[in-house]
């Protein structure tokens, strides 16, 4: 998604964890313009020091809002978002209490609508985009709530 609305180059892959350290980008929307970290995924434990936890945690406390990019062919979507607040929470810095989008990345994938309506039924009052990474397809509103959420904060 980094490469898709940046002109940064970040490595791509089609397994989990492809990203191991934080790539920047930034990102220009009309007349304005966004830095965006794209940064590795959180695990369970991350908030005590489980894999890179600590650090990651620390990148993600630079932020001042955050766009949770959940997998929408993951077979429990709700439940990964709940371990990521939790993780943010547990960080005890107040990340869970920032700005957030949520994003429902891999529409192109089959079944994917049905885990996007469950995420969407889970949270119904986030705002929420569906995109695809590989096809492009909701990029461009994906760009327009970020530059919104950025005139939250």
């Amino acid at each position: 998604l980094l490469g898709r609305l940046t002109a940064a180059r970040p490595k791509i892959g089609a397994y989990p964890f492809t990203t191991k350290i934080p790539n920047l980008g930034v990102m220009y929307l009309d007349d304005s313009q966004l830095v965006i970290a794209d940064i590795p995924g959180l695990i369970e434990g991350a908030s005590d020091g489980v894999g890179l936890g600590f650090q990651f945690l620390r990148h993600i406390s630079r932020t001042k809002s955050i766009a949770y990019v959940i997998d929408a062919g993951d077979e429990n979507p709700c439940d990964t978002l709940r371990m990521l607040e939790h993780e943010l929470a547990a960080h005890g810095t107040g990340l869970e209490k920032r700005p957030r989008l949520l994003v429902a990345n891999k529409i192109d994938l089959p079944d994917s609508a049905d885990r996007a309506d469950e995420l969407r039924e889970c949270y119904p009052d986030d705002d929420m985009v569906l995109v695809s990474a590989v096809s492009g397809d909701g990029v461009r509103e994906f760009a327009g709530a970020l530059m919104r959420l950025q005139d939250t904060e």
